[in-house]
């Protein structure tokens, strides 16, 4: 969800090199192409707990088996993240 708010605001992508394997009538061949560079992105934590103190109304954690969950309003986070992020990259 994030990544795909990133998307729809024009923010900058940082990107690197990359390369797989392509099977080409069973042979391998490797191929490079530009991906975008996860590395770069450390502020998801962030947003994330900003997310959850502003809109507490909007999150829930919820224990499935041994685990614990977030169940999390999409459109609320989306919303929310685009906003976050250009004021962010503004005061950058």
């Amino acid at each position: 969800m994030l990544h795909y708010a990133e998307s729809t605001i024009g923010r900058k992508t940082e990107t690197c090199l990359a390369a797989t394997d392509v099977d080409k009538n069973g042979k391998t061949i490797w191929t490079k192409y530009q991906n975008i560079d996860m590395y770069s992105y450390d502020d998801f934590n962030e947003l994330g707990a900003a997310f959850e103190k502003a809109h507490p109304n909007k999150w829930k954690t919820i224990k499935l088996d041994k685990g614990v969950i977030k169940l999390i309003d999409a459109h609320a986070l989306i919303d929310f993240a685009r906003e976050w992020f250009k004021q962010k990259d503004n005061h950058q």
